[in-house]
C-alpha cells in the first residue's frame, strides 16, 4: 500500500534542480516483456539493459542486449560496436523508414543481429585457413534457427494508444518522490534494496521491480511513463507522464484536520492535476483547445488512489467507523478529477479501486486477533479489513456508472484490482508466489515485518527470491504481485468493460492468452535446444 511519509515538500524543482534525478527516470523502449521474445527467456530479468551495471555496447537497444549478449558468449561474436561499414547501411535504411522510434530501435537491433552473423558465417572457413577459429562452421544452423526465432518473435509491437497519464500514490509512482524528498535520508525507497529485481538500483518505485503501470505501458508498446518532475520539454512526454507520488491522497489535508485528524501537509490528486494542466500549456502553449485531440487518444490511468486517506487515520488510531465516514469525499474527489479530465479531452480512463489492505502484512500483524472469525479461511486475511475495501470499491463503481450515463462518448474502465488480488491470495500458486502475505524485505516473524524493522532502514532482512512473495516491503506489493494484478487486468478478466473492447486494434491485448509469455519461452528454448545439438552433431561429424 502507499508509503506514509510526513515530508512536506510540494514546489516543483527548478530545471536545474531536477538534474539530480536517480537513475531509472529515463526508461527504454522495448518490446513489451508480456508477449515479446524478452530477456526472461534468457533468464535475465534486467530487459537486456544492463548486466552487472555495464551496457552491452553502444548503440545496443534494451530488450536485444541480452539476446545479443547470449550469442555473443555462445559463439564469441563481437557486439561492442555497431561501427561495422558493412552493417550500416542496413542500419541507415531502417533510420530513413517512416516508422515510430520504437519500431526502429527494434528493426536496428535485428537487422545488426543478423548482419554480424552473415558477416561471422562467411568469415568462419577464412579464419579457419589462417589457423584461427571464429566459430564452428556447423554451429551456423544454430546462429540461424536463433536468428529466425529472433527475427519472428521481436517483431516490434504495435503502439496502442500513442501516451499514458497516470495519476496515484506509491503503487504507481515510476519516480516523482525522489525530485520531491530526495534529500530525505530516511526514505529507503530512495536506495537499494528497492528496485532490485528488475531495475538493479533504486528508482524511486516503492517495490522491487515493476509496478501495475508499467506492465499496462509496455504491453501498450510504450516505454515506461516517465515522472513528470523529471522531464521539462516537449520532447520529454513524447509517450505521455506520471503524476503519481508516493504518499498522495485523493483528498487534502485540510479535510482530515477540519474533522479532527492531526495531520501534515501531504501530495492530493489536487496537485497532481495542476502538474497536468500545467503539462497542457507546456505540449499546447498557444491554445490549451489543440491538446484535445491529443487527449481524446491518451490513455489515462486515475489511481490507484485514495489509500492513504485511509491508511494515515488508521496508523494514527482514528476509530475505524470514523474513518469508515471519509469514503464518499474520496470517490467524490476521484470522480471530480474524472469530470475534470473529461472535460480537458480525456475519452478512455481507468479507474482502480482498492486493493484488498486485510492482506497487507504490516496490517495482519498491527491488527493481529485471537479471533478466529477475524479472519478469512480461504486467504488468511482480515475479514473486517477487506469488506472495508469492498464498501470503498463498491461506491466507487456506482459512482463511474453515473459518470458513464453523463459521459457517452467516454470510456471508463473500473480496474478491479481487489479482484485481480485476491485471485494470488486464494491460488498463489499458479503465480509462482509461495509467500502471498509475508513481505520479502522488512523484519522476519511470520508476516515477514516488524515494529522495529523496516526495509531499507536499520537492521532488516531481504528473501533470496522477491518473486516468491505477495509483498514486498509489507505495504506494497512485490514486482510478482503487480505482474500477476496487471496481467489480470490486461486479459480483461478484472477490467469493467474489458479493456481490449475499449482499446481496439491493439494485438497485444487479443493476444494476451493465460499462459502466453510462458508458451513464448518454452518455444524460444526448445528451438534453441534443438538448433545446438543439431548444430553440433554436424560438426562433430566432420571428423569423423
Amino acid at each position: 500500500m502507499p508509503w506514509m511519509s510526513q515530508t512536506t515538500a510540494m514546489s516543483r524543482h527548478s530545471t536545474a534542480g531536477r538534474l539530480h534525478a536517480v537513475e531509472g527516470s529515463q526508461q527504454p523502449v522495448g518490446r513489451p516483456l508480456l508477449l515479446g521474445f524478452s530477456s526472461r527467456c534468457l533468464g535475465d530479468e534486467t530487459s537486456g539493459e544492463v548486466e552487472g551495471g555495464r551496457p552491452c555496447g553502444p548503440g545496443w537497444p534494451a530488450g536485444t542486449c541480452s539476446v545479443a549478449r547470449f550469442l555473443a558468449l555462445q559463439y564469441q561474436l563481437d557486439i561492442r560496436s555497431r561501427g561495422s561499414a558493412s552493417c550500416g547501411p542496413q542500419l541507415r535504411r531502417v533510420s530513413a523508414q517512416k516508422t515510430s522510434p520504437f519500431s526502429k530501435r527494434a528493426q536496428k537491433s535485428r537487422k545488426l543481429l543478423l548482419c554480424r552473423l552473415e558477416q561471422n558465417m562467411n568469415m568462419a572457413s577464412s579464419a579457419s585457413g589462417r589457423g584461427g577459429f571464429l566459430l564452428p562452421p556447423a554451429a551456423v544452423v544454430v546462429l540461424v534457427l536463433g536468428a529466425a526465432v529472433f527475427q519472428a518473435r521481436g517483431a516490434p509491437a504495435v503502439a496502442c494508444v500513442p501516451r499514458v497519464f497516470s495519476f496515484g500514490d506509491s503503487l504507481a509512482d515510476t519516480g516523482n518522490f525522489p525530485f520531491l524528498y530526495g534529500n530525505d535520508s530516511r526514505e529507503p525507497a530512495l536506495r537499494r534494496p528497492y528496485g532490485e529485481t528488475f531495475f538493479r538500483r533504486a528508482t524511486g518505485r516503492f517495490s522491487d521491480g515493476r509496478l501495475i503501470v508499467d506492465f499496462i505501458a509496455d504491453t501498450m508498446g510504450l516505454p515506461f511513463v516517465r515522472p513528470y518532475l523529471s522531464g521539462g520539454s516537449v520532447e520529454d512526454f513524447a509517450y505521455g507522464a506520471n503524476f503519481a507520488v508516493g504518499g498522495a491522497m485523493a483528498l487534502s489535508s485540510d479535510f482530515f484536520r477540519g474533522r479532527g485528524v492531526p495531520m501534515g501537509d501531504r501530495m492530493h490528486l489536487g496537485i497532481e492535476m495542476k502538474w497536468f494542466r500545467n503539462l497542457l500549456d507546456l505540449l499546447c502553449p498557444v491554445d490549451r483547445a489543440d491538446c484535445r485531440g491529443l487527449m481524446n487518444k491518451s490513455l489515462f490511468l486515475v489511481g490507484e488512489i485514495g489509500g492513504n486517506d485511509y491508511n494515515i487515520p488508521l496508523l494514527s488510531r482514528v476509530p475505524f467507523e470514523k474513518i469508515r465516514t471519509f469514503t464518499p469525499s474520496v470517490v467524490a474527489k476521484i470522480s471530480s478529477t474524472i469530470t475534470e479530465l473529461i472535460g480537458l479531452g480525456a475519452k478512455t480512463l481507468v479507474v482502480p479501486g482498492n486493493l484488498p489492505i486485510g492482506c497487507i502484512p504490516n496490517y495482519l500483524m498491527i491488527f493481529k486477533s485471537d479471533k478466529k472469525e477475524d479472519y478469512e479461511p480461504e486467504t488468511g486475511c482480515l475479514r473486517w479489513m477487506n469488506e472495508f475495501s469492498q464498501y470503498h470499491n463498491k461506491l466507487l463503481v456506482d459512482e463511474l456508472e453515473k459518470l458513464r450515463k453523463l459521459h457517452l462518448g467516454v470510456s471508463l474502465i473500473y480496474a478491479d484490482y481487489y479482484g485481480a488480488a485476491m485471485e494470488i491470495y486464494r491460488s498463489p500458486e499458479q503465480f509462482g508466489i509461495e509467500h502471498p502475505l509475508a513481505a520479502c524485505c522488512g523484519g522476519g516473524g511470520p508476516y515477514g515485518v516488524s515494529i522495529t524493522s523496516r526495509c531499507g532502514y536499520g537492521e532488516y532482512k531481504v528473501c533470496h527470491d522477491p518473486q516468491k512473495y505477495g509483498s514486498w516491503d509489507g505495504f506494497h506489493p512485490s514486482e510478482a504481485a503487480y505482474k500477476g494484478i496487471a496481467i489480470g487486468l490486461l486479459r480483461g478478466t478484472y477490467t469493467q468493460p474489458s479493456i481490449a473492447t475499449v482499446i481496439s486494434g491493439c494485438p497485444q491485448l487479443t493476444e494476451l492468452g493465460s499462459s502466453v509469455e510462458h508458451k513464448n519461452c518454452s518455444t524460444v528454448l526448445q528451438i534453441t535446444i534443438v538448433a545446438q545439438v543439431i548444430g553440433w552433431l554436424l560438426f562433430f561429424h566432420q571428423f569423423l
